[in-house]
């Protein structure tokens, strides 16, 4: 997300308020209201190919074929929200879960995972072991008690499971949010 003047740090949720009425556009399929938030050099990431998009043209097309691959409306949500915001510059990254029939009658699935061993993970861990003094060993085991889990989850535990999802044994999974937390959401 971008907009065409200086930004200051985002102290009063400006640049959260861009990112929800972009989150109702995208809910609306409101191509324009969406395109409205993007620079003409964006560079955007999704998790189909190709990976990575830039500039608007190409990103309205991937928006365009993404909201018509949707049977009437979808829910779109977004969690995990992260804003940087400088001077000249801001960021955002975030998990978002689209909800709803595909054209195909394909219903989209969700995974939901907790903590996972990944790089932005390891500067997590950096951050809290310059904070605190703690190693690295103690800094880990202190998250991984927060949470309640034996161990913290690794990419593949996540690959596995869309593994399984988009095979022929998980055709059944629709409109599923899968809970990847290795029993931090305690079961009834």
């Amino acid at each position: 997300m971008a907009a065409e003047r200086k930004m200051a740090a985002d102290t009063n949720g400006e640049l959260r308020e861009l990112i929800d009425e972009w989150a109702i556009a995208v809910r609306a399929k409101d191509i324009e209201s969406v395109m409205s938030q993007y620079l003409s050099d964006v560079v955007a990431f999704d998790v189909v190919d190709p990976l990575e998009y830039k500039g608007t043209d190409m990103l309205r097309q991937r928006l365009t074929d993404w909201f018509s691959s949707f049977e009437g409306p979808f829910g779109f949500e977004i969690t995990n929200l992260e804003v940087e915001a400088g001077d000249y510059l801001a960021f955002c990254h975030s998990l978002n879960r689209a909800i709803g029939i595909k054209t195909d009658g394909v219903q989209v699935n969700c995974i939901h995972p907790s903590y996972v061993d990944t790089e932005r993970f390891a500067r997590r861990v950096k951050a809290d072991m310059e904070r605190t003094g703690k190693s690295e060993a103690e800094v880990r085991e202190w998250h991984r008690a927060d949470i309640g889990t034996i161990r913290l989850g690794t990419t593949d535990d996540v690959a596995n499971l869309v593994a399984f999802i988009v095979s022929p044994r998980g055709r059944w999974l629709h409109g599923a949010t899968v809970d990847l937390d290795g029993g931090e959401v305690k079961a009834f």
